[in-house]
């Protein structure tokens, strides 16, 4: 049984707001690194710096989603014609 320090300061995450890389939510949403930082950077998405690294959460998806489609940069999505498989 956790103790009431572990209770108190470890909450656990609900079911989307799991933490992301830069480099793990730019293969999910679709864009490069680069657009997603530069998102970031200028507020159009939800993100957290810590040091030198760049957090987000995975609830935020289709936000970084439609910020890089309004930044006229659609999501690069993978084709599921000519045989390829989901």
């Amino acid at each position: 049984m956790p103790t009431r320090r572990q209770q108190v300061l470890i909450p656990e995450p609900l079911a989307g707001e799991r933490r992301v890389l830069i480099s793990e939510m730019s293969i999910r949403a679709g864009v490069t690194t680069a657009l997603l930082r530069a998102l970031a950077e200028r507020g159009e998405v939800p993100a957290v710096r810590c040091g030198k690294f760049w957090s987000f959460s995975l609830a935020d998806l289709g936000v970084v989603r439609a910020a890089a489609t309004a930044a006229g940069h659609p999501p690069i999505v993978a084709s599921t014609a000519a045989g390829a498989t989901a």
